[in-house]
């Protein structure tokens, strides 16, 4: 019995094998295997992801000697070869996986490290994996990764960690370069577990999780990330319940949605609440009541709609069911899945309210893979993917609708597989034309199919189907199988007037098209009676109208005295009539006017039969089409040829930006003499007319044009340059182009005028500039010769280089070739002559150098001039070292016996120019011997505040103070303090230093002038003695007092002081005629009172700071009152 039951059981299970292989599928079937042929692990944890170029990711659990994850790319067409990304020698589990739009991404995963568990993560770099890291800490288990990663490869990872206390949900943010460390996003001291994350385009994060409050409540908690740091938790479920199951979905405009299970009186109740980029609004039960659910999913679509799909239980049977939230609120429930789902149901939409669910359901004996997709409005008919035993699923669509499924099932052994949505079920169309007919079972409405696939390519060969939901009319025979174009017609007739939609099935793939078309079927009225406006277009200005005209007919005769009224949906125009019940013709008039710039649609209705016209009109009402309308010219600038053409485009636009079609443009010049052509034109489909425009004068030509069916002067304009080729055939030389700036010297600028045949321009004005020059230019203009030439000379006082543009006034244009002209400074001001060092002893042995340095006007070297030195005294000048070399220097030594101030001048021989600057040398005793180093006081006590003055006087040969050379003050091996270290020597060639110490020592203080890299003969030294005492106390005060308190005596004596600068005071005493009246310690209070005085007596009161060793500090005295 037992064999015969089995035997029974493998043939429903190859019967369902075999029904589902021979099954059509809006899915690339069979699946295709991407893993190795190997064991897996019974639940592989199955996640990937696709990016808007359809390249995909997806990630698993691979059993070995210990649990993997592996990962496999998708390029569009094919899966590659699948790579291990964890580490082996531990187990590894729980894997997820994002992408960006250029094929990079992200997997995280849970991995045992020895006695814990830490969260890793891998980057993708479009080719290969690189080596993973951690992202919690160590230390402590964290499980249940979850990843978010957007275009730009930033990524967001929420987690699940033991803190050693309790569960807490943290969180790591990848900026596309490095991954930050891990936040907690929880509220502190709770539990949370179970984390979702969803992260948009400007990286901001929304992320859900479970929190039990302490109170046996189980609540669904959330936080937005702002780009930079996450928010404090929101609360979202319902205190006094536990909710379980939460997920979360963000768009890019950060509108977000939640779903989580709230379980009241054993009800698992689906609830969601939606997220306005700042707040969340209540949470809602969308499940149908008296039902349970579970495994919620939810997406939001840019549009700001969202869907939301579960598990349903309703205890009679058990589906797949979903909603849509639009337009503020959540619609019906739909039901699309089978009777058996098992386990969870996934979710992926695209960018426009295209959404796809995958599930595992239970079929004859196996668990198989669904699929079905939302076109927009209503879910299709599910598809299965598979017929073996199947593990998990996961899903990913891109945003246009392209759908990536990647599952665990039986082959040989578990095996990782993948299909593609073929994308035909919701890329093809359905299209009635028209969209009415006259329901006498005569007239028809074409039915056009096109089959478009994944590519958007046609299919071509397919046969398709055409079926009626319900309604009475007849289809066609198809045209045949679907063409070049992918198309297949129907026509439909039908004698009901009755509202028909069409369903088209590609039966060749077995796929329902998504997208359906309607017809209305109409009675003679409806359908023959015309409704026409005229004219269709008309100004928003409140007083231009249209006439609305409605026709009614039986498609035979008029319909007479019948009443008509005219209807406008959501416009705002003002409908004026109608003119009375349908005349002689059948006809009735309205006329419209509107203030508001829009596009009306008009519906009339027959109000005596209660019959709706099915034609309707549309009237424009545009604004002024003066400022929206555009003239533009192409090119520019054209050569004045009267054969180069520039084309001028008027394009009438309403303010919508709606082309105005048919109206006539005229084009005028103002005062210009080009040809127009032609004269006006009619505005084609694109709003458009176009002219050509050309000229044989040198001119710029302003055009503008006009609606001259509108009696519209189109506001914008557009200029047409006419020119020659004179501004670059015609030249600007200047000769010589370098001269002296001394006013005299000049260049002259010679300005040819050619036209582009190179022939001379005779008899035209010619004008000068210089820009910012300063030079003189002599004629301001002149007149070009037999040979198209005009010349100017120039002249300049000032060092510069200056740009000469020329003009030909009688063309107006601006030659384009330029000339240069420098002038150049006298040398006599820009040389230098210069003395190293500057005093010397006058032994007739030591000597200065002169430099001396030939710098033109712009600072370049002058070389191989002859260069002489004079002088004032009696020193001796060596020869020169020559002509001046590559830095424009030539060298002198001077020497001399006798102590005097010599004044050197040079002289460029070569240019017979004197040199402005001179160079001085004193000649004398030296320096290091005269100057003097000086301390005052010579002796100072070592406390580190009395100080000597170091002054050091610098005197050269002739004993005249050497001034303004840096000095420095060296002390040997003393350890005082020297301010400041360099100092610069005054007009007396002085300067002075500041030493101090808190050593008893001797110090010996060198002076060095550090600009002659002299060292100063002469010392001074600074004898730094035992402090005799602390420095004394300041500003010691006193003041008789009387005593508020009768217990005290009368009158007291109040003593006050400052207290002393000096480190070393342990305290101070205070006496009074002599008489020790108080010891105050050297922190304060610097204040004493002393008591029981006789306020008709004079007191005297010394006041000393001791040191520690007892040493006093001069005395302070004074007396009281």
């Amino acid at each position: 019995m037992k064999n015969i039951s089995r035997c029974i059981h493998l043939f429903l299970h190859a019967v369902f094998i075999l029904l589902a292989s021979q099954a059509s599928s809006a899915w690339d079937l069979p699946v295709t295997e991407i893993s190795t042929t190997t064991t897996f692990n019974q639940d592989p944890d199955v996640a990937m992801a696709l990016n808007s170029t359809n390249e995909g990711l997806a990630t698993w659990t691979f059993s070995s000697t210990n649990l993997l994850i592996q990962a496999s790319k998708y390029d569009g067409s094919t899966w590659s070869a699948p790579v291990t990304i964890s580490v082996p020698g531990e187990d590894a589990d729980q894997s997820k996986v994002g992408m960006d739009s250029t094929g990079k991404g992200h997997a995280v995963w849970r991995r045992f490290d020895g006695p814990q568990t830490v969260i890793q993560t891998a980057a993708f770099d479009g080719t290969t994996w690189g080596a993973p890291i951690n992202l919690s800490l160590t230390g402590q288990n964290a499980l249940n990764p979850q990843i978010s990663v957007n275009a730009s490869n930033h990524a967001m990872a929420v987690w699940t960690r033991s803190n050693g206390v309790q569960n807490v949900t943290q969180a790591a943010y990848f900026d596309g370069t490095t991954w930050g460390a891990p936040v907690t996003i929880n509220t502190p001291g709770l539990n949370s577990e179970l984390p979702q994350v969803s992260l948009n385009s400007t990286d901001r994060a929304l992320a859900v999780w479970e929190e039990p409050n302490g109170l046996g409540d189980v609540l669904i908690q959330a936080a937005f990330f702002n780009g930079t740091t996450w928010d404090a938790p929101v609360q979202l479920s319902s205190t006094g319940f536990n909710s379980s199951n939460a997920q979360v979905s963000l768009n890019d405009s950060n509108i977000g949605f939640a779903t989580w299970i709230l379980n009241n009186a054993g009800l698992g109740e689906i609830q969601a609440a939606p997220f306005n980029g700042t707040t969340w609004d209540a949470a809602e039960t969308i499940i149908e009541p008296g039902s349970t659910g579970y495994s919620p999913k939810i997406e939001v679509w840019p549009s700001g709609n969202a869907v939301a799909v579960w598990i349903n239980n309703d205890f009679s049977s058990e589906r797949v069911k979903g909603t849509i939230y639009s337009s503020g609120s959540w619609g019906a429930v739909d039901t699309f899945g089978d009777q058996l789902p098992n386990t969870e149901v996934v979710l992926g939409v695209n960018s426009t309210n295209i959404a796809y669910a995958s599930w595992l359901s239970f079929a004859p004996f196996v668990n198989v893979v669904r699929a079905a997709v939302f076109n927009g409005s209503t879910w299709a008919p599910q598809d299965t993917l598979t017929s073996e035993e199947s593990y998990a699923t996961s899903i990913a669509v891109n945003p246009s609708g392209r759908a990536l499924v990647v599952l665990a099932k039986d082959s040989d052994d578990v095996g990782i597989f993948a299909t593609e949505s073929t994308g035909e079920d919701i890329n093809s169309n359905v299209v009635a034309t028209p969209p009415f007919a006259n329901a006498d079972g005569i007239d028809f409405s074409t039915i056009t199919v096109t089959l478009i696939n994944n590519g958007g390519a046609p299919i071509v060969g397919n046969t398709v189907s055409l079926a009626a939901n319900g309604g009475s009319s007849v289809i066609s025979a198809p045209s045949g199988p679907s063409d070049a174009s992918g198309q297949v017609t129907f026509t439909v007739t039908d004698t009901v007037i009755e509202d028909v939609t069409y369903t088209a099935t590609d039966e060749t793939n077995g796929i329902v098209i998504v997208q359906t078309a309607t017809v209305s079927f109409l009675n003679e009225e409806s359908f023959f009676s015309t409704v026409e406006a005229s004219p269709t277009s008309v100004l928003n200005n409140g007083s231009s109208s249209s006439t609305i005209t409605v026709t009614l007919t039986n498609g035979t005769d008029p319909i007479v005295g019948s009443e008509v009224s005219l209807s406008q949906g959501g416009g705002s125009s003002s409908i004026f009539g109608p003119s009375g019940p349908s005349d002689a013709l059948g006809q009735v008039f309205f006329t419209v006017t509107n203030t508001t710039a829009e596009v009306v649609t008009y519906t009339a209705t027959d109000t005596t039969t209660g019959n709706v016209i099915a034609q309707t009109a549309q009237v424009t009402f545009f604004a002024d089409e003066s400022t929206t309308s555009t003239v533009t010219a192409s090119p520019l600038i054209v050569m004045s040829d009267g054969v180069q053409a520039s084309t001028i485009t008027v394009t009438l636009l309403d303010n919508l930006g709606v082309p105005i079609v048919g109206n006539n443009v005229s084009l005028s010049q103002g005062g210009g003499s080009s040809i127009i052509s032609p004269p006006s034109g009619a505005s084609d489909a694109f709003g458009q007319v176009t002219f050509t425009v050309t000229n044989t004068q040198v001119e710029t030509v302003t055009y503008t044009a006009t609606d001259t069916t509108n009696a519209v002067v189109i506001f914008q304009t557009a200029q047409v340059s006419f020119e020659t080729n004179e501004e670059s055939a015609s030249t600007v030389v200047a000769a010589p182009t370098s001269v002296n700036a001394d006013g005299s010297q000049s260049s002259t600028i010679t300005v040819t005028l050619l036209d582009d045949l190179l022939n001379p321009i005779v008899g035209n004005t010619v004008s000068l500039s210089q820009g910012g020059g300063s030079s003189s230019i002599s004629p301001p203009s002149g007149v070009s010769n037999a040979f198209g030439q005009v010349t100017f000379t120039v002249t300049n006082t000032t060092p510069e280089t200056v740009t000469y543009t020329a003009r030909d006034n009688t063309n107006g244009i601006d030659l384009q070739q330029t000339a240069q002209v420098t002038f150049i400074a006298l040398e006599s001001n820009t040389s230098t002559v210069t003395a190293f060092p500057l005093s010397v002893i006058s032994d007739g042995v030591s000597f200065s150098t002169i430099t001396v340095t030939l710098l033109d006007g712009f600072l370049n070297p002058i070389v191989g001039h002859t260069v002489s030195l004079a002088q004032n005294g009696s020193s001796v000048i060596s020869a020169p070292s020559g002509p001046s070399d590559a830095f424009g220097q030539v060298t002198f030594t001077v020497t001399n016996i006798n102590s005097e101030t010599v004044t050197y001048t040079a002289t460029d021989v070569t240019n017979g120019v004197i040199i402005t600057q001179t160079a001085q040398v004193a000649f004398g005793d030296s320096e290091a011997g005269l100057s003097t180093v000086i301390a005052t006081p010579a002796s100072v006590e070592a406390n580190g505040v009395e100080f000597s003055t170091i002054t050091v006087t610098l005197l050269n040969g002739a004993l005249n103070p050497i001034v303004g050379n840096s000095v420095s003050l060296s002390q040997g091996g003393g350890s005082s303090i020297i301010s400041p270290l360099v100092a610069v020597t005054n007009a007396f060639g002085q300067a002075q230093f500041i030493v101090r110490s808190t050593t008893e020592e001797v110090v010996t203080y060198t002076a060095t002038d550090i600009t002659n890299a002299v060292l100063i003969t002469q010392t001074a030294e600074v004898t730094f003695t035992e402090p005799l005492g602390p420095l004394p106390p300041t500003n010691f005060r006193g003041q008789l007092k009387k005593n508020k308190f009768a217990t005290q005596t009368e009158y007291y004596d109040l003593l006050e002081w400052d207290p002393s600068p000096d480190i070393n005071t342990d305290h101070y005493e205070i006496y009074q005629n002599g008489v020790l009246k108080a010891v105050v310690p050297a922190t304060g209070p610097f204040k004493v009172a002393i008591n029981n005085v006789n306020k008709n007596l004079t007191y005297i009161y010394t006041l000393y700071a001791v040191d520690i060793e007892g040493d006093k500090s001069a005395p302070v005295v004074i007396s009281v009152p």
